[in-house]
Protein backbone atom coordinates (compact mmCIF):
# COMPACT_ATOMS: atom_id res chain seq x y z
CA UNK A 1 0.00 0.00 0.00
CA UNK A 2 1.32 3.57 -1.04
CA UNK A 3 2.03 5.72 1.92
CA UNK A 4 0.08 9.44 0.84
CA UNK A 5 0.67 10.84 3.73
CA UNK A 6 4.55 10.20 3.28
CA UNK A 7 4.21 11.66 -0.35
CA UNK A 8 2.34 14.54 1.04
CA UNK A 9 4.91 15.42 4.05
CA UNK A 10 8.03 14.81 2.12
CA UNK A 11 7.14 17.41 -0.83
CA UNK A 12 5.70 19.84 1.92
CA UNK A 13 2.27 19.88 0.45
CA UNK A 14 -0.38 21.95 2.58
CA UNK A 15 -2.64 18.82 2.51
CA UNK A 16 -4.73 17.76 5.73
CA UNK A 17 -6.32 14.78 4.10
CA UNK A 18 -6.97 12.89 0.50
CA UNK A 19 -9.30 10.82 -1.21
CA UNK A 20 -9.37 8.25 -3.86
CA UNK A 21 -10.43 8.74 -7.02
CA UNK A 22 -12.07 6.52 -9.55
CA UNK A 23 -9.30 5.67 -12.78
CA UNK A 24 -11.22 6.38 -16.30
CA UNK A 25 -8.67 6.24 -19.02
CA UNK A 26 -5.65 5.99 -17.36
CA UNK A 27 -3.98 2.86 -15.29
CA UNK A 28 -2.77 5.65 -12.82
CA UNK A 29 -4.03 5.50 -9.28
CA UNK A 30 -5.30 9.01 -8.57
CA UNK A 31 -5.98 10.82 -5.25
CA UNK A 32 -7.81 14.78 -4.64
CA UNK A 33 -5.16 16.18 -2.16
CA UNK A 34 -7.19 18.52 0.51
CA UNK A 35 -5.87 21.94 1.81
CA UNK A 36 -8.61 21.90 4.32
CA UNK A 37 -12.33 20.36 4.21
CA UNK A 38 -13.72 20.42 0.93
CA UNK A 39 -10.89 22.32 -0.81
CA UNK A 40 -9.07 19.95 -2.73
CA UNK A 41 -5.99 21.64 -3.38
CA UNK A 42 -3.90 18.83 -5.59
CA UNK A 43 -4.09 16.46 -7.81
CA UNK A 44 -1.73 13.41 -6.81
CA UNK A 45 -1.75 10.49 -9.49
CA UNK A 46 1.05 7.40 -8.63
CA UNK A 47 2.16 5.24 -11.16
CA UNK A 48 4.29 2.06 -11.31
CA UNK A 49 8.06 2.67 -10.72
CA UNK A 50 8.78 1.46 -14.42
CA UNK A 51 6.55 4.55 -16.05
CA UNK A 52 9.10 6.77 -14.27
CA UNK A 53 11.01 8.10 -17.40
CA UNK A 54 7.37 8.31 -19.20
CA UNK A 55 5.77 10.47 -16.46
CA UNK A 56 9.23 12.56 -16.28
CA UNK A 57 8.74 13.34 -19.64
CA UNK A 58 5.08 14.27 -19.56
CA UNK A 59 6.05 16.74 -16.49
CA UNK A 60 8.75 18.44 -18.35
CA UNK A 61 6.52 18.43 -21.09
CA UNK A 62 3.40 19.85 -19.35
CA UNK A 63 5.65 22.55 -17.41
CA UNK A 64 6.98 23.60 -21.30
CA UNK A 65 3.27 23.77 -22.93
CA UNK A 66 2.26 25.89 -20.20
CA UNK A 67 5.32 28.80 -20.69
CA UNK A 68 4.14 28.44 -24.07
CA UNK A 69 0.99 29.00 -23.14
CA UNK A 70 -0.89 26.16 -23.85
CA UNK A 71 -4.16 26.04 -21.96
CA UNK A 72 -2.82 23.35 -19.59
CA UNK A 73 -2.36 23.03 -16.02
CA UNK A 74 1.75 23.81 -14.90
CA UNK A 75 2.84 20.51 -12.93
CA UNK A 76 4.01 21.12 -9.57
CA UNK A 77 6.20 17.60 -8.80
CA UNK A 78 7.46 14.69 -9.97
CA UNK A 79 8.96 12.13 -7.76
CA UNK A 80 9.42 8.36 -6.94
CA UNK A 81 9.81 6.13 -4.76
CA UNK A 82 12.20 3.01 -5.33
CA UNK A 83 11.24 1.58 -1.93
CA UNK A 84 7.24 1.62 -2.60
CA UNK A 85 7.82 1.28 -6.51
CA UNK A 86 6.29 4.05 -7.32
CA UNK A 87 6.51 7.40 -9.31
CA UNK A 88 4.07 10.28 -9.17
CA UNK A 89 2.56 13.37 -10.67
CA UNK A 90 1.34 16.67 -8.78
CA UNK A 91 -0.74 18.68 -10.20
CA UNK A 92 -3.27 21.93 -9.21
CA UNK A 93 -6.69 20.25 -8.95
CA UNK A 94 -9.01 22.34 -11.07
CA UNK A 95 -12.72 22.11 -10.17
CA UNK A 96 -15.26 21.16 -12.47
CA UNK A 97 -16.29 17.80 -14.45
CA UNK A 98 -14.09 15.45 -16.49
CA UNK A 99 -14.58 16.46 -20.20
CA UNK A 100 -15.80 12.70 -21.13
CA UNK A 101 -18.77 13.75 -18.40
CA UNK A 102 -19.20 17.33 -19.61
CA UNK A 103 -19.28 17.14 -23.00
CA UNK A 104 -22.47 15.00 -23.46
CA UNK A 105 -24.57 17.59 -21.64
CA UNK A 106 -23.40 20.65 -23.40
CA UNK A 107 -25.87 21.43 -27.02
CA UNK A 108 -24.21 20.66 -30.23
CA UNK A 109 -22.68 24.54 -30.75
CA UNK A 110 -21.13 24.15 -27.64
CA UNK A 111 -19.54 20.90 -28.39
CA UNK A 112 -18.41 22.34 -31.40
CA UNK A 113 -16.54 25.89 -29.95
CA UNK A 114 -15.18 23.37 -27.67
CA UNK A 115 -13.67 21.77 -30.49
CA UNK A 116 -12.29 24.41 -32.03
CA UNK A 117 -10.45 25.56 -29.57
CA UNK A 118 -9.10 22.12 -28.70
CA UNK A 119 -7.40 22.34 -32.28
CA UNK A 120 -5.88 25.58 -31.66
CA UNK A 121 -4.43 24.11 -28.39
CA UNK A 122 -3.43 21.25 -30.36
CA UNK A 123 -1.84 23.31 -32.83
CA UNK A 124 0.67 25.11 -29.93
CA UNK A 125 1.21 21.69 -28.61
CA UNK A 126 2.72 20.48 -32.14
CA UNK A 127 4.99 23.46 -31.88
CA UNK A 128 6.91 21.93 -29.43
CA UNK A 129 8.61 18.90 -31.33
CA UNK A 130 10.65 15.86 -29.16
CA UNK A 131 14.08 15.47 -29.23
CA UNK A 132 13.18 11.90 -29.69
CA UNK A 133 10.41 9.57 -30.63
CA UNK A 134 8.33 8.08 -27.67
CA UNK A 135 5.46 5.88 -27.40
CA UNK A 136 2.58 6.84 -25.25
Amino acid sequence: MVNIREIITSNYLHAESYKELKARYSSAKKYKLYASENNPAYLLKIYDIWKKDRVKHEFELLNKHYQNKVLCQKAKLFGYSEKEQICYLILPYIKGKSGDAALPELGEHSQYKIGLQAGRELRKIHLLTPDSTFNW
